[in-house]
């Protein structure tokens, strides 16, 4: 099943023949299918393994603490929804602010 509301966002996400598949079929999958699809970034077997991803994860967001860093946020936010596309280049008439 994919509720409306979702729908562009899954299609964005995954594609859309593979959204129109899920939907079409409702099909179940586990965590290493929606790993393959690039539902999820990540997949773990195991509590202790999950909170070893999660200690990771953690740690990596410390980090860049007290605040995180604009840059990628602000480059990679508008790709897919703004004509230039491209993560890595910077939009006509913009430039990176600290």
């Amino acid at each position: 099943m994919l509720p409306a509301q979702i729908a562009p966002f899954v299609v964005a996400r995954i594609g859309l023949t593979q959204a129109r598949r899920l939907a079409l079929t409702a099909a179940r999958f586990d965590a290493g299918e929606a790993l393959r699809l690039g539902l999820v970034h990540f997949s773990e077997a195991a509590g202790a393994a999950l909170q070893r991803r999660l200690d990771e994860t953690l740690a990596q967001i410390r980090r860049c603490a007290p605040a995180p860093p604009r840059g990628p946020r602000r480059c990679c936010w508008p790709v897919g929804r703004s004509p230039w596309g491209g993560c890595w280049t910077m939009p006509p008439n913009s430039s990176p602010r600290r």
